[in-house]
């Protein structure tokens, strides 16, 4: 199995100036259709690439020089589903087993390439696809896989790099326009540009190097890497070092990173040095103790022969005293030098400056006193107190903590108390119009009344009153007698129709009233109109009547008083009507529930309410008639069983019949020969669109006189 690792990178990055092994990288030559340029070849006869631009609506310019090609691959249904346009060529240096290998090539996508289908619409080739490129030892031959490229969705041209390693000796190349993997479409790739060169040697920097003085070296990393990353963000092939240091390169080539190091060092020269010294200690220098303040000069020469000058400016520092004094509230802890205190007193520590010479710190701590107060408060319910920035309503202990002049907290305590509010009521029940005195107010009215009083120590006490009216008693009766009658309410004799009140005195000497309603019932008297058929009776003058007249009965009200009631009686006569009906023979008519199929005269008594009795003659003839179909203008198809079919309506058998339905192009939708069966508004098993519809009819029917045809046409509108 061969193992192939692959980089691919989008990247700018500096030209590779290794030998380029591709011949015409930039494909240039005559624009042909169907044809890439010499020396490449095509490797598929039914789809071959395109030397642009010029052709399929292509007319972006190339990448490099004029020229470039057009590949596409399809994946749909027709003859060429899953082909792909490829070329080829013979390299002008065979490709070496083992040996690393950099590809650049200038690729895109196009939202110009396309031709129009056969129903008139644009396809375009704008998919992303891939650059499939492939090895082998003749035209077209793939048994190598180089890499794929992309997929390539620009609509610009974008340089894209590959490297790979040669599993085998190759001689040629073969460039395919491939799909995006486990996809098919209609896509398309333009290449230009496309160089084939040898990976660089390894990277090395050189031996270490040694400077005089200021003198200067440039360091070279090398050409054909991909990418140069110097410490300080430099990014170029060489690098001039002046200082000495140690200086590393970064480079990039088709499967590694490689680093490389190198140490600089300078050496003589003038070097000027400030150096700080503690009091009472020394400093070494090339053999000599130095300890006043001062300027000293050193001639040298290093191991490679520079000579230097050294000029050492010594300063002697002092050493440092200082005292603090510090005073924090108590609880607090006060941090000095690596230790937490929190007891008073003295403290001393021994820091070291800048130049790492001691100085003594003397510390003075103190502690300010905690300071508290107590608040006692009692109010008066409904009161608030302000304490502490709060409106206070409501008893309890209260703590507010403040910050003295020495910022220490100082604690006040408040005990809020509030004094009870005294309390009493009073139940009171008066009759109605009557007034009752309470905390100078005359009441009249029922309700809750509060009266608020001072105590001893000036806080309200409550008194409070409910005031309730006994509720007068009413009653109320209705009485009906008849006239000339009396009613005797109140100790008087009542013979008059109206109100009459009576107060009474209950046990709370309060008053309640009662009231009458009284009623005299009048002497009734009514007329009535009544109608009643032949043979019927009914109840008037005292018993059954069935003869018209005026008749008079006295009866009896709920009040046992008399009212005469008087009934106008009138005996109707019967109603007759006479129907006339001209029917063909073989038809049939249904006459108060029986079916009629032969002439004469037939008599109903039909029986209506309220009325009397219809007499109903009726006189039917049935004659021949001629035969004629009934055609409709309209039908609706919709599954309701009304007018769900188009067909002919006959008062006789039809023979010979042809019924034909058609469209307003002339198409033929239905033909029956059987008068029992219409049009359903389908054709060919869909269902045809509302509108109007042209039929025609022939058709033969028997007379007496002999066989009679006819031909009808005409308008039938189709609705659902």
């Amino acid at each position: 199995m061969k193992h192939i690792t692959l980089i691919l990178m989008l990247l700018a990055c500096s030209p590779i100036l290794h030998a380029q092994i591709v011949a015409n990288p930039s494909f240039e030559g005559p624009p042909a259709l169907g044809m890439p340029p010499p020396p490449w070849q095509i490797c598929n006869e039914s789809s071959t690439p395109d030397t642009q631009p010029g052709f399929w609506n292509v007319s972006s310019p190339a990448a490099e020089g004029n020229t470039y090609i057009s590949m596409v691959c399809r994946g749909d249904s027709s003859a060429l589903a899953n082909q792909v346009e490829a070329c080829t060529q013979q390299l002008a240096s065979p490709l070496e087993a083992g040996q690393e290998y950099h590809i650049t090539v200038e690729l895109m996508n196009s939202d110009q390439f396309g031709h129009l289908k056969n129903d008139g619409d644009w396809l375009s080739y704008d998919i992303p696809t891939t650059l499939r490129v492939s090895g082998g030892n003749s035209y077209c031959d793939t048994q190598e896989f180089i890499g794929q490229i992309g997929p390539v969705g620009a609509f610009d041209w974008v340089e894209w790099e590959h490297c790979f390693v040669a599993q085998s000796n190759m001689s040629h190349i073969t460039l395919e326009a491939d799909y995006i993997p486990d996809t098919t479409y209609f896509g398309v790739i333009f290449v230009d540009n496309l160089v084939i060169t040898e990976a660089p040697p390894e990277l090395d920097l050189g031996p270490d190097i040694v400077l005089c003085g200021e003198t200067a070296i440039v360091l070279d990393a090398g050409e054909g890497w991909f990418d140069y990353q110097w410490q300080g963000g430099i990014n170029s092939q060489t690098f001039e070092v002046t200082e000495a240091g140690t200086y590393w390169v970064e480079v990039n080539r088709c499967i590694n990173t490689f680093v490389d190091t190198i140490h600089v060092s300078v050496e003589g020269g003038f070097n000027n040095m400030q150096i700080e010294i503690c009091e009472g200690n020394s400093y070494f220098f090339d053999a000599t103790e130095l300890t006043e303040p001062g300027t000293y000069e050193f001639f040298l020469q290093t191991e490679n022969f520079c000579d230097s000058l050294v000029t050492i400016n010594l300063e002697v520092l002092e050493q440092l005293a200082s005292n603090i004094e510090a005073s924090i509230c108590a609880g607090q802890t006060y941090f000095f030098g690596q230790q937490a205190l929190t007891t008073a007193g003295s403290y001393i520590d021994t820091l070291q400056s800048v130049a790492l010479c001691d100085s003594i710190v003397q510390l003075d701590l103190s502690f300010a006193e905690v300071l508290e107060a107590y608040i006692d408060v009692e109010l008066c319910q409904g009161q608030s107190y302000i304490f502490a920035g709060q409106t206070i309503t409501n008893p309890g202990v209260y703590v507010d903590t403040l910050t003295t002049q020495a910022l220490c907290d100082s604690i006040a305590t408040l005990n809020l108390s509030f004094a009870p509010i005294p309390e009493g009521s009073l139940e009171v029940e008066i009759c109605q119009g009557q007034s009752y005195l309470f905390a100078g107010q005359t009441l009249s009215s029922p309700g809750v009344y509060v009266d608020t009083l001072s105590t001893a120590t000036f806080c309200d006490s409550v008194a409070t009153l409910n005031l309730s009216f006994a509720p007068i008693l009413e009653s109320s009766f209705e009485v009906e007698i008849c006239a000339q009658q009396s009613y005797f309410f109140n100790g008087q004799e009542l013979n008059s129709a109206g109100l009459y009140f009576d107060t009474l005195t209950t046990g709370e000497q309060c008053d309640s009233l009662v009231t009458l309603q009284l009623s005299l019932a009048d002497f009734l008297e009514s007329e009535q109109y009544i109608e009643i058929c032949p043979l019927d009776s009914f109840y008037a003058g005292g018993e059954f009547q069935s003869t018209s007249g005026t008749y008079s009965d006295t009866i009896v009200s709920v009040a046992q008083c008399d009212s005469i009631i008087t009934t106008e009686l009138n005996v109707t006569n019967f109603d007759f009507i006479t129907n006339e009906f001209d029917l063909c023979e073989g038809d049939s008519l249904n006459l108060e529930d029986r079916i009629i199929r032969e002439s004469g005269i037939y008599i109903d008594t039909i029986m209506q309410s309220p009325l009397c009795p219809l007499i109903q003659t009726s006189n039917i003839e049935f004659s021949l008639c001629e035969c004629q179909l009934i055609i409709p203008n309209a039908f609706s198809p919709n599954g309701d069983g009304l007018n769900d079919q188009f067909k002919g309506l006959a008062a006789c058998a039809p023979e010979n019949l042809s019924f034909y339905v058609f469209n307003r192009w002339g198409e033929q939708m239905f033909h029956s020969q059987d008068p029992h069966i219409g049009w359903d508004g389908n054709y060919k098993g869909e269902e045809m669109p509302l509108g109007v519809y042209v039929w025609m009819l022939s058709y033969d029917f028997s007379t007496p006189f002999g066989i009679v045809s006819s031909f009808e046409h005409g308008n039938v509108t189709l609705i659902r």
